[in-house]
């Protein structure tokens, strides 16, 4: 059964934990000594205890830190740990050892994409946002490349214009009062893709020497759509980071707890 997390901050936990949903809370740090920092949070149990910051870690402060992670999870009964992602190769050398010993003390241990080869089998958040193809499609080349049951949608809120012909698949992203003007002027003019599981504008050139526009943007809707269709893929888990999706959390909260 695939399970749905919001990603929250220190400053968004006391709301993300009011609406229900288990919370992953990217709270905590480790000193150089291994013992283990946290910012205050809500009085909830379960979920995932995330770092926010690793970048402290030693190898002579390890074994600490994984005895303080083991005693902050029992005590909050987290039922497991999300690392972060790390350019210090010396500390991400760190990681395979413990991914091990986490996963050995009973805890599921979560990766970014980028510290994949850190565990071959801990599951991968993995981009959610799509500009080309079908979401199954993209989930099934996650589990050729990583296997199935590592796979993890992180689920971004997509916001990013194209001229067409198209010659990115990035696309330019969308300041969010950008993209509610646009939602606003052409708001007859929205739809929805069931392919990419997102909505599109269509923009006519404004002159003869401008160029067709092309919008993909996320709302409530399209989230709650993507996670149901996740769902029934069989994706390990979902990711809802609490701070990029705003005002519309509480909305995709609502969406996906009915029926697809």
């Amino acid at each position: 059964m695939t399970q749905t997390f919001l990603l929250a901050n220190a400053i968004d936990a006391p709301a993300a934990a009011a609406l229900g949903l288990p919370c992953c809370f990217l709270c905590y740090r480790a000193a150089p000594s291994g013992a283990l920092q946290r910012t205050p949070l809500p009085a909830v149990r379960g979920g995932i205890l995330g770092f926010a910051d690793l970048s402290s870690l030693t190898e002579a402060g390890l074994p600490r830190l994984l005895q303080e992670v083991q005693s902050e999870c029992r005590r909050r009964a987290y039922t497991g740990v999300l690392l972060p992602t790390l350019t210090d190769s010396a500390r991400s050398a760190l990681f395979p050892d413990l991914c091990i010993q986490l996963e050995q003390a009973g805890l599921t241990v979560f990766l970014p994409q980028t510290l994949a080869a850190c565990s071959p089998t801990a599951p991968l958040l993995l981009p959610g946002r799509l500009s080309g193809g079908r979401l199954e499609e993209m989930l099934d080349t996650y589990a050729d490349r990583y296997g199935r049951s590592r796979v993890c949608l992180h689920l971004q809120p997509c916001a990013h214009q194209f001229s067409i012909p198209f010659r990115s698949a990035c696309g330019t992203p969308l300041a969010p009062d950008s993209l509610q003007r646009l939602r606003q002027q052409h708001a007859a003019s929205i739809r929805f893709s069931p392919e990419l599981c997102t909505n599109y504008l269509l923009l006519p050139p404004a002159s003869s020497k401008d160029q067709w526009q092309f919008v993909l943007f996320d709302d409530s809707a399209s989230a709650a759509q993507r996670l149901h269709r996740a769902t029934e893929w069989g994706a390990r888990a979902c990711f809802l980071p609490y701070a990029e999706w705003g005002q519309e959390v509480s909305a995709i909260v609502s969406e996906i707890g009915r029926p697809a």
